[in-house]
């Protein structure tokens, strides 16, 4: 129950980052106004944070046997209301900063995929190597697989350099949760090839059509290669995020109908994927999400503004999601998993030591960039 107590806390303390505006001054947060888009630059940052956070307490909580109601929610809900926000706002981003500032194909890579390819190849080799010095005996694989620990964990010794060099680009899995960087780079890699042959500023809907039938193809080769659910059940988000930055290019104003337009074909696709699935706490969970990002848009837009540990919360993102899992092993091996708040400040102290190791003006590489 003390688990249960730490989420609870961490939560509410997330939350109290809210103040009410000063109505004479404009808030000091180094986040440029966007009050004309869907979704603002200050939404962005605070669910970056937000969920971020909700994916490490999702993470400990999936592994933490005796916790109570709270801490079985979040292991529930937490990767499935969280990691269809950043999706959406990744496509959102990502498209709109394409329309306002738009790349060649080799801009692109540099901007965007090695933006957030190197901090995964950096994790993925620094975790390869702190792998290779532990050694454990008499644990089995079904014993790691039971405390969701990777099984090449203490045991990397003999494994061919062939291989480790697989691990340290990401081609062979050493972390659970790494597939969501693949998805991101297949969305960027749709998102170039759209924009290549449709120009955002020209041919925005010729744009979106191409990027969704590549999102689809995409998907439906994960489902056809049999690769795990969440490989292509959150795709949704991504097609979402980009049809609202589009929406945005061609000025279409955000009215109840066309809220209510877009969450009624969103949840088509949940209901099906439900039915199909069985899934059904993932559609109340994503549902969740969707109505979260509407909500908490229009407060930021008009009544509230968040302190500026959100702002760093938010630049540190991609590296907590990068890092969380290797912690939460550590953890396991050390002690076993206790505690939450003590992984937690770890995993936020790595990251902030690994962005600036590589200089990074804004204290991180995001894989979400709304310029």
């Amino acid at each position: 129950m003390l688990v249960d107590v730490e989420i609870v806390f961490i939560i509410i303390v997330l939350l109290l980052m809210f103040r009410k505006k000063d109505g004479l001054a404009e808030s000091s947060l180094p986040i440029a106004k966007d009050v004309n888009s869907f979704i603002s630059k200050e939404t962005s940052a605070f669910f970056k944070a937000f969920c971020c956070v909700i994916i490490v307490l999702h993470h400990f909580s999936l592994r933490y046997e005796n916790g109570g109601l709270i801490s079985s929610l979040v292991a529930v809900g937490g990767g499935s209301f969280s990691l269809p926000i950043f999706f959406l706002l990744s496509s959102y981003g990502v498209v709109k900063s394409e329309y306002r500032c738009r790349t060649n194909a080799i801009l692109f890579v540099k901007k965007r995929l090695l933006k957030i390819m190197i901090p995964f190849w950096i994790i993925c080799s620094v975790t390869v190597l702190t792998y290779s010095m532990i050694s454990l005996e008499g644990v089995t694989q079904s014993e790691l697989a039971a405390y969701r620990v990777n099984s090449y964990f203490g045991f990397m010794a003999g494994i061919p350099l062939i291989q480790k060099l697989g691990m340290c680009l990401g081609l062979i899995e050493i972390d659970g949760a790494m597939w969501f960087i693949w998805v991101t780079v297949v969305s960027y890699i749709a998102i170039l090839i759209s924009k290549s042959i449709f120009r955002l500023d020209k041919f925005p809907i010729g744009f979106f059509a191409l990027y969704v039938a590549l999102i689809v193809f995409s998907g439906v080769c994960f489902f056809i290669f049999e690769l795990p659910a969440h490989y292509w059940r959150n795709l949704w988000a991504l097609i979402l995020g980009g049809g609202l930055a589009v929406l945005d290019i061609k000025s279409v104003r955000m009215t109840k109908m066309f809220l209510l337009a877009v969450c009624f074909i969103t949840n088509v696709y949940l209901c099906i994927y439900s039915v199909y699935m069985h899934d059904y706490v993932y559609m109340v969970f994503a549902n969740m999400a969707l109505i979260s990002i509407f909500i908490v848009n229009e407060l930021l837009k008009k009544k509230l503004e968040f302190h500026s540990v959100i702002t760093v919360l938010s630049g540190l993102s991609y590296w907590i999601y990068l890092i969380h899992i290797k912690v939460l092993t550590f953890e396991w091996y050390f002690v076993g998993y206790k505690d939450v708040f003590v992984p937690l400040f770890v995993i936020i102290t790595m990251s902030f030591l690994f962005s600036k190791l590589l200089k990074s003006n804004r204290g991180c590489i995001n894989e979400i960039r709304i310029l």
